[in-house]
């Protein structure tokens, strides 16, 4: 056994282990947010909206590990099939957001077309997106929207306030890590999810970039649109 196979191994047993906890914690945190184990009070409910995100955040981070993972070996499975945009982003908001839907303005046209994607990465790529704008920009709005152009189906995600520098924008998609001063390891500036978002929508035939404008970030994530 070679020391790569050995390592993609490690990788997936331990993710393995997370999972199990993980999904325990969103399966009991989301029977008490429904009532199920009696009425809550407004402290309760942050704190349990709060231990909800925080388990969905480390599980998707554990999800991209093993995506990069078997990207490496080229056994990264993509299911396309005809995706609605609009179920995507209702599920983002509902599931993912829940706490933060006040930051979130969702503007789709009714008649937007079904693109072809992977649902599930495609529901993980933008909530990556909107994820690396909360965090980026404490008090202002995300802005997603969407709309049809040629044959592609394309997302904006819009962050205020985020000015990043020159340096930060020339590996916002790269997948780099330095030491820091105190010796620390510490990712680039699109973490783990960012480069591996632009890989996912390569991947699907599409394209993932960025516009940084005197006063906002935006992001566009272009997929193709479903023919049968």
């Amino acid at each position: 056994m070679t020391d790569r196979t050995r390592q993609t191994l490690t990788v997936h047993h331990l993710a393995h282990d997370l999972r199990g906890p993980l999904n325990a914690i969103l399966g009991f945190t989301e029977l008490m947010l429904d009532g199920i184990e009696g009425p809550l009070n407004e402290t309760q409910l942050a704190d349990l909206q709060a231990i909800h995100t925080s388990a969905r955040r480390l599980l998707d981070l554990v999800n991209a590990v093993v995506d990069l993972s078997k990207l490496e070996h080229n056994r990264l499975n993509i299911e396309l099939q005809p995706t609605s945009i609009h179920s995507v982003l209702d599920k983002i908001e509902q599931t993912r957001f829940h706490d933060e839907a006040n930051r979130l303005e969702i503007t789709l046209p009714e008649n937007l077309p079904p693109a072809a994607a992977d649902s599930l990465r495609l529901e993980w790529m933008v909530a990556s997106l909107v994820q690396f704008g909360l965090e980026k920009t404490k008090t202002g709005q995300i802005r997603l929207t969407a709309s049809s152009q040629g044959a592609e189906v394309i997302i904006r995600v819009t962050i205020p306030e985020v000015v990043l520098s020159a340096s930060q924008q020339a590996e916002l998609f790269e997948p780099v890590a330095y030491i820091d001063t105190a010796g620390h390891t510490r990712l680039g500036p699109g973490g783990i999810e960012l480069p591996l978002c632009r890989q996912l929508a390569e991947i699907q035939g599409g394209r993932l970039w960025f516009d940084q404008q005197a006063n906002r970030l935006e992001f566009y994530l272009a997929l193709p649109i479903y023919e049968e």
